[in-house]
C-alpha cells in the first residue's frame, strides 16, 4: 500500500494503532480502499489525458500526471 492511501486509511479509521501491540490494527477491508482510490486516481488522470494535446501546451498536464501517478503509487 502506497504510504498517502495508508495515511488515508488511518484518517478514515480502517487502520487504527493500537497500544498493546504497536502496531496498526485492520478495522475494515483496506485492500477495498486501497483500490478505490487507484480507481479514483485512474478516472482523474484519464480526464487529464484528454485535455493532453501532446504539444508544449499540455507539458504542464503530462506532469501533472507523473505527480499524481507517482504520489498514489498508481501504476498503469
Amino acid at each position: 500500500m502506497n504510504e498517502r492511501i495508508k495515511e488515508m486509511a488511518i484518517q478514515l479509521g480502517y487502520l487504527r494503532w493500537d497500544v498493546d501491540s504497536e502496531s496498526y490494527e485492520v478495522h475494515g477491508d483496506v485492500d477495498t480502499l486501497d483500490s478505490f482510490v487507484k480507481l479514483i486516481v485512474k478516472e482523474c488522470l484519464d480526464i487529464l489525458d484528454d485535455e493532453d494535446d501532446g504539444g508544449y501546451e499540455g507539458r504542464s498536464v503530462r506532469i501533472a500526471m507523473i505527480r499524481l501517478k507517482e504520489h498514489f503509487g498508481v501504476k498503469e
